[in-house]
């Protein structure tokens, strides 16, 4: 019996079976285009300690009509690609306390007699989703 070999077919077939990594592969700087579209162009990066995750935030500053400052930000995870936390908060600030921790302070209005800032801060563990007010981690 004589086999044919259809070089068309053969040659589709090949193809089919490679793998295609066009737009799935992830940039290192994919998360700056993900801030683009959540935050815009004003958006900022800080690399966690040990450049496991990057903060992307925005800080809008207070207005006469809206006289709080408005920060909106977002965790990128960098090994896994993926955004693991996202939120806005009004007169606040949001930075690294540890490679996998927020420090978020909310800046209280007046605060109270017997407090501290570390009262007003809290400490968010991006892999675990908790947080802990910083008072308590002493």
């Amino acid at each position: 019996m004589k086999t044919k070999f259809n070089i068309p077919l053969l040659l589709c077939l090949f193809m089919a079976c490679t793998q295609n990594n066009v737009g799935t592969s992830q940039t290192p700087d994919n998360y700056k285009s993900i801030a683009k579209s959540k935050l815009g162009d004003d958006a900022k990066f800080n690399l966690s300690p040990e450049e496991s995750y990057v903060l992307c935030l925005k800080e809008t500053k207070g207005s006469v009509n809206q006289p709080q400052n408005h920060i909106k930000f977002f965790v990128y995870d960098l090994n896994s690609k993926l955004v693991v936390y996202e939120n806005a908060i009004d007169n606040a600030t949001v930075k690294w306390h540890s490679d996998d921790q927020l420090e978020i302070y909310r800046i209280p209005g007046i605060m109270k007699e017997g407090t501290s800032a570390d009262d007003y801060t809290k400490i968010y563990d991006v892999k675990t989703g908790k947080s802990v007010a910083k008072s308590q981690l002493k």
